[in-house]
């Protein structure tokens, strides 16, 4: 009996370990970029497969990002370069590296307010407000969730459910003051 159990266990370990590092969305999204011709189409590909893996495996996201920003660049394709500067901040962020993190989603934030992009701007204020929250500048954190949601509220955006959470969590547990409208 003893020697069964181990014997699921080890194989519940090996099993979960291998399903952990594949990630069949993006496998058949690379498939499809292999094929694909069109540049534009391909930048969209990329940003997908790189997203897939922006919390599980955030170095490989970055990577896939990179090649995104290279190609969004080469083309001039303002919405990729925003995207990718904000998915590789976001990544940078949860690798903990935010002096990296801060100026690629202020680029971000700047190429939004240029294309008028308001759901970009209002996702880049949001993983700014994330960093200073996690510096423990909750101030800024909620200057930022703030100005984060009343965009989002203005522009009708529908927002990830946890976002109103942080910006109540911010606020009630660090006793900060609500910024003035």
């Amino acid at each position: 009996m003893q020697k069964t159990l181990i014997l699921i266990l080890l194989l519940s370990c090996i099993t979960r370990t291998a399903f952990s590092q594949t990630n069949p969305f993006a496998d058949s999204l690379l498939v499809l970029l292999e094929k694909e011709k069109d540049d534009t189409l391909k930048i969209k590909l990329i940003d997908k497969i790189s997203r897939s893996y922006s919390e599980s495996n955030p170095a490989k996201s970055i990577e896939y990002a990179r090649t995104g920003l290279a190609l969004s660049i080469k083309t001039d394709f303002k919405k990729g370069i925003s995207q990718f500067y904000l998915t590789i901040g976001n990544c940078m962020t949860y690798l903990g590296d935010y002096e990296k993190a801060m100026p690629l989603l202020d680029s971000a934030v700047l190429i939004f307010q240029e294309t008028k992009n308001t759901k970009g701007i209002s996702m880049g204020w949001n993983a700014i407000a994330n960093i200073y929250k996690v510096k423990g500048d909750y101030i800024k954190a909620s200057e930022y969730y703030f100005k984060s949601l009343r965009l989002a509220e203005e522009k009708k955006i529908v927002l990830p459910r946890e976002w109103p959470i942080s910006i109540s969590a911010v606020s009630i547990s660090h006793r900060t003051i609500l910024p003035k409208h």
